[in-house]
């Protein structure tokens, strides 16, 4: 899914930036995707596996980064 969602979004970047309803709806669709996947990774309860500081320094960097990516495509959805 993540492989295919980055393919397609550099595949038709000027079509999901136009703002079409299509593009938008595309937009939409992945940041739910990455929305949710920032909900679930901390529900997950993988934290007594973090036993070093940089596991725990890429687990943050991991969910920052579903947040960074459903936020930046929430904002082509609604802009």
């Amino acid at each position: 899914m993540i492989a295919g969602l980055g393919l397609f979004s550099l595949a038709f970047a000027p079509e999901l930036v136009a703002g079409s309803p299509l593009g938008r709806a595309v937009c939409a669709a992945t940041a739910l995707f990455w929305g949710g996947r920032a909900i679930v990774l901390p529900w997950l309860g993988v934290r007594p596996a973090l036993t070093s500081g940089w596991l725990r320094l890429g687990f943050g960097l991991l969910v920052a980064e579903c947040i960074i990516y459903a936020a930046a495509y929430g904002y082509l959805a609604v802009r």
